[in-house]
């Protein structure tokens, strides 16, 4: 009975800025937007001290800046990325915070809003099955909060992306 609601919204335009017959440079500003909400809904077999089924929530929202420079090697097919990017993620929640008590005292809770830098580095490498392409990629992510630069994480990052060739007329 658990519920999850999300919405992303995500607005890009990409510039090519340099192009020759072996490789090209392109920006791709993205701005996005991003909102969930998540309700866990306890339910017991047994009566729960006489009290009805309680629901506890969680509402949050993120925004993000990102400046990637794609960079395209023709000549192989490798595609590589360099990604700057911001986001500011904050959060508010409403918990359980008594369950062994017949009354159900509920408290709420707030959380950032918390800034957060990141840089990554991706590439990835087409392949075409005839109308069908194929696309693994593979990256590295750091991101640290703001008021905490001390606190430097990493993330590898990979998927596989796929996607239909349209025929051209």
């Amino acid at each position: 009975r658990d519920e999850h609601e999300a919405l992303m919204l995500a607005i890009s335009v990409k510039r090519l800025v340099f192009d020759t017959k072996s490789k090209s440079i392109s920006f791709s500003p993205t701005f996005v937007y991003s909102k969930s909400r998540f309700s866990h809904f306890y339910e017991s077999a047994e009566p729960y001290w006489g009290q009805p089924p309680h629901a506890a929530r969680q509402d949050s929202r993120a925004y993000s800046a990102q400046l990637p420079l794609i960079l395209a090697f023709k000549d192989i097919g490798v595609n590589c990325s360099a990604t700057f990017g911001y986001s500011q993620f904050s959060a508010d929640a409403k918990f359980k915070v008594s369950g062994t008590y017949p009354d159900v005292v509920m408290q709420s809770f707030s959380y950032g809003p918390y800034d957060i830098l990141s840089f990554s580095l991706n590439a990835n490498y087409p392949m075409n099955l005839g109308r069908l392409k194929i696309i693994p990629e593979l990256g590295y992510s750091v991101f640290t909060l703001v008021k905490h630069e001390d606190d430097l994480r990493g993330s590898l990052t990979g998927g596989i992306g796929i996607a239909l060739n349209w025929p051209q007329d």
